[in-house]
């Protein structure tokens, strides 16, 4: 390498020097810079930042505080959807998502919803009557009254669609526990409406199994009703192929025909020959004994027609407006009363097993704790304070810069 070419290489290593050194003196003045727009304007980015936060925070402060309680239920049902019988003595919940929204459904249904708000009034619970009232729709309503499963129902659209065993794994699952979140104003009062509100829930969820047994029955007994009017009918048919087999053989027997001559008699498959005197004694058997088998099923016609009127009643009953927390008890002692005053047996043991049902509904249907603990709900004062203080720090650290930019624009031009 000659003279000309190493002065070349060293002309360009101080020129590259030279330059770093440069961008590196740019970059400190630009550091400085900001530092001296951040102490320039330091009073006023804390005190814009301080003030809204502290604001938020007094805001929050002074905000009434809210109560929350939660009631817990078990509801792991003992037979499954494929072998539970609404006639069997087990009534296990088997909360599915099917289920869930039939008993939300029926719980924030507007009739329902205004028998509680009337028993709040009546117990001068006026506030929280007045937040249900206001509420008007159930998104609201679930912000006081809230529902909740574990595990929970997702919903079937968030499901992906390429494995069908997901599908079919979230459709078949079912809630071990549900839980019903009630949020008040007064610590004293919550412990009131609580207790309230449970004794409606748990009444819904009773009174909803109860119209299924009934239901059912009416279901089941107008079954029984064409299978006993079939059978009647065939029954008739008999009766009257009996009655002209028997004016037969009168007939027979009137034109002087000897007994010792034998006539056909068909028994199903079979022929046999017997004298007239013994085929019409046969007949008349017959024919006896299908009009006894018709006046049998007559008389089980009626009374499963009375059990049918029963089951009307006592469904009237279930719809008939009653206290908030004394339906069960206002049903079952409707119930011993038809026991007194029904001397048939049949239906009463009919009465006496559906008390037991509902009795042992009543002993399920109830909370794993009943008193759980009450607690506050968090108002997130410090949480929020700081959001806001982070927000307003960073907006007016970038007004600073703006408008220190824009008086050295000015500056220079």
């Amino acid at each position: 390498m000659d003279n000309s070419q190493k002065e070349n290489v060293q002309d360009r290593e101080f020129l590259s020097n030279e330059t770093g050194k440069q961008e590196d003196h740019v970059r400190e003045l630009d550091l400085l810079d900001y530092l001296k727009v951040i102490l320039k304007h330091k009073i006023a980015i804390l005190l814009c930042s301080l003030i809204p936060a502290i604001g938020v925070g007094l805001y929050l402060s002074f905000l009434p505080m809210y109560y929350q309680r939660t009631f817990s239920y078990e509801t792991q049902g003992q037979l499954s959807d494929a072998t539970e019988d609404l006639n069997s003595d087990i009534y296990g919940w088997n909360l599915n998502r099917k289920r869930f929204a039939i008993l939300l459904e029926s719980f924030y249904e507007t009739t329902n919803i205004n028998q509680i708000i009337n028993a709040l009034s009546k117990e001068k619970f006026e506030f929280f009557a007045n937040c249900l009232k206001d509420a008007k729709s159930k998104n609201n309503l679930a912000q006081i009254i809230k529902f909740e499963t574990i595990p929970k129902f997702i919903k079937l659209s968030k499901v992906p669609r390429k494995n069908p065993i997901h599908l079919k794994e979230a459709m078949s699952l079912q809630a071990a526990i549900l839980k019903m979140t009630i949020t008040g104003k007064s610590k004293t009062d919550i412990l009131a409406i609580s207790s309230l509100i449970r004794e409606n829930f748990e009444n819904i969820i009773i009174t909803n199994n109860v119209k299924k047994i009934l239901e059912q029955s009416n279901v089941d007994i107008y079954g029984e009703f064409d299978r006993i009017d079939a059978r009647k009918l065939v029954l008739g048919f008999k009766t009257q192929r009996e009655g002209f087999l028997l004016e037969s053989f009168k007939n027979l027997k009137s034109s002087e025909v000897a007994d010792k001559e034998l006539f056909p008699l068909i028994l199903h498959d079979r022929t046999e020959y017997m004298p007239v005197s013994s085929q019409i004694h046969a007949s008349e058997i017959k024919l006896i004994n299908y009009q006894a088998e018709i006046l049998i099923i007559d008389k089980q016609r009626e009374s499963i027609r009375e059990l049918l009127v029963l089951n009307e009643i006592l469904l009237a009953k279930l719809d008939e407006p009653v206290s908030v927390n004394s339906k069960e008890q206002a049903f079952l002692s409707h119930i011993y009363s038809l026991l007194k005053a029904n001397k048939k047996t049949e239906e009463a043991v009919y009465l006496r097993g559906l008390a037991e049902k509902i009795e042992g509904m009543a002993a399920m249907v109830k909370p794993v704790t009943t008193e759980p603990y009450t607690y506050i709900v968090d108002k997130g004062v410090y949480k929020k304070s700081a959001i806001v203080f982070a927000v307003m720090f960073i907006t007016t650290l970038i007004a600073a810069f703006l408008v220190e930019g824009f008086k050295r624009d000015k500056t220079v031009s």
